[in-house]
């Protein structure tokens, strides 16, 4: 528990939210978590009985028997304390039609979510959905989010997602998407993103590098989304305001005839850094391009699963010479947090590992990485989270691990990916700032969130019935 715990917590609510660019809400000068079981996801490994100093919104230092005047104490003897974890792919937009698309493949997806709700949404569904999936990952343990935001349907829509992640306190890449107000944006799409607005929402939010928010572009490419011309388009956009870009390929059976790797390398259009969601069903030769061209792989292995796109690619990408990073995806057919994920992507390759002996069988250490510090590579920010170092910023998750399933692991990491839930998430810190403790959120109603959420979802089903 924080010592002078009512002091501590009352000192992290009822901050001004800064405007985007700056280095987020005023966090506690200093945070000395005590005694814990410390996961660095670095080179130290596991430190037992373990102390992390977080100054300034910084990790100072990780050891034992650290000492600090004027630091707010963090008991966390019964504590596993590791980074925390990084949604590489959501669609934070989708929180208040939660569950909606449970039992749909892709293409039903595409005919209820995209083509039936999404046009009805108004700027503050976007808004209600996106705090509330924010709220749901910083409950969960998730301290960075990024968000393909494939809803900007008009520049209040862009405005109201930009204003959730500011107000949630989470830390986000922002990837500026297109509208979804008919199929034509998003079938073999013959119109490019909305320039003006792209440049806009980049001036207005988005200047300074050094924030709890940066900006991506999130493009459809040539694989079933857009044409050429328009990839082209989205892409020259892209480089000219040195933004990253994130892209669909590999869908399902969609992936295979479309060729969307070396279309973009035949336009010269592999860019470096650029992050590729789901690549199922790219061939190895696709993944040779995508690694030698200095991109990422990104697996949602649930979702993956459950809408019949094939098997997470979680081992081609391994043997291709890359990590993969984990994402929810959407909140519509899995749940909204990296346990679920971590679960599924080690079940899933295992096990195709022991059919195919031509992959060895991963590790819990593995899918930790997946979900940490590989998560934060694939989206650019691993020289500043996804792990537990001096000088990262302190961004971190603990565990209560004195709780039936969890108590006294002899091997943490397995227990975090094999046994932890949302329920064992005790507190939650993002920049130096308390965002949950003692299994609490601090500074948010998730009550007054949910009930807000709901409400949109309502309206948004009550107009699609409408047609």
């Amino acid at each position: 528990m924080i010592a002078s715990a009512a002091g501590a917590v009352a000192a992290t609510q009822g901050l001004p939210i800064p405007a985007m660019g700056q280095t987020g809400q005023k966090s506690p000068s200093r945070l000395l978590i005590k005694g814990g079981t410390i996961i660095t996801m670095e080179g130290a490994g596991v430190l037992r009985a373990n102390d992390v100093l977080l100054d300034g919104g910084y990790i100072a230092a990780i050891g034992s028997n650290l000492s600090a005047t004027d630091a707010t104490i963090i008991d966390a003897r019964d504590m596993i304390v590791l980074p925390g974890f990084v949604d590489a792919h959501r669609h934070c937009w989708q929180g208040s039609i939660r569950h909606a698309a449970v039992d749909t493949d892709l293409g039903a997806y595409f005919g209820n979510i995209l083509a039936k709700l999404a046009p009805h949404y108004r700027p503050d569904d976007v808004y209600a959905g996106t705090m509330s999936s924010d709220i749901e990952a910083l409950n969960a343990g998730i301290t960075t989010v990024y968000d393909w935001a494939h809803i900007m349907n008009t520049p209040a829509h862009a405005d109201e997602a930009v204003r959730a992640h500011r107000n949630s306190g989470i830390r986000v890449v922002f990837g500026y998407g297109f509208p979804n107000t008919s199929a034509e944006w998003f079938y073999e799409s013959k119109k490019p993103l909305v320039r003006d607005d792209v440049k806009r929402v980049r001036e207005m939010y988005f200047t300074a590098s050094d924030g709890l928010a940066t900006m991506a572009l999130a493009l459809r490419g040539p694989e079933f989304m857009s044409t050429l011309d328009v990839t082209r388009s989205d892409w020259t956009l892209a480089k000219e305001l040195g933004l990253p870009v994130s892209v669909h390929v590999g869908i399902g059976n969609g992936g295979v005839p479309y060729q969307s790797l070396r279309k973009l390398r035949d336009a010269g259009l592999l860019f470096e850094g650029t992050n590729y969601v789901h690549c199922v069903t790219l061939s190895t030769e696709d993944r040779k391009l995508i690694r030698d061209s200095g991109g990422h792989c990104i697996s949602t292995p649930s979702v993956e699963m459950m809408m019949d796109f094939g098997i997470p690619a979680i081992n081609a990408t391994l043997a291709a010479g890359m990590r993969p990073g984990l994402g929810v995806d959407v909140v519509t057919t899995t749940g909204g947090d990296m346990f679920t994920q971590m679960h599924a992507a080690h079940q899933v390759a295992r096990m195709q590992a022991f059919q195919d002996k031509a992959f060895p069988p991963i590790t819990a250490r593995d899918v930790l990485g997946f979900a940490t510090i590989d998560a934060a590579r694939t989206i650019g920010l691993d020289s500043k989270i996804g792990s537990l170092k001096a000088g990262k910023r302190a961004d971190l998750v603990l565990l209560r691990a004195d709780r039936p399933g969890l108590s006294s692991p002899a091997d943490a990491i397995g227990a975090v990916v094999s046994a932890a839930t949302v329920a064992d998430v005790d507190t939650v810190i993002v920049g130096g700032v308390v965002k949950k403790h003692a299994g609490s959120l601090v500074g948010a109603d998730p009550v007054a969130i949910a009930r807000k959420a709901s409400a949109s979802g309502a309206y948004l089903s009550e107009r699609a019935a409408k047609g």
